[in-house]
């Protein structure tokens, strides 16, 4: 289902990753077949790594500060909306 949802996504233009993928998480989506289908460069240990890596390779350096400014990098228990400027 993952590798299915994974080429639909794909197609239509959106990276799909897969985060927080631990030994044995990877080791039953190998038994299922389904890594087969999940390029290693779509799994990523954390969410701000996984953010981080889609943006050094899709975005220039003005999406990075984007991100940056918005406060989106840090933690998301830390994180709270800026006020409008």
């Amino acid at each position: 289902m993952l590798a299915e949802l994974g080429e639909e996504l794909r197609r239509r233009g959106v990276r799909f990753m897969l985060v927080h993928v631990m030994t044995l998480m990877r080791q039953m989506l190998e038994l299922a077949g389904t890594m087969k289908a999940i390029q290693p460069q779509d799994m990523s240990i954390g969410l701000t790594p996984a953010v981080v890596d889609d943006l050094s390779t899709q975005h220039d350096e003005a999406s990075h500060q984007a991100l940056m400014d918005s406060g989106a990098h840090r933690k998301p228990m830390d994180w709270k909306p800026q006020a409008a400027a």
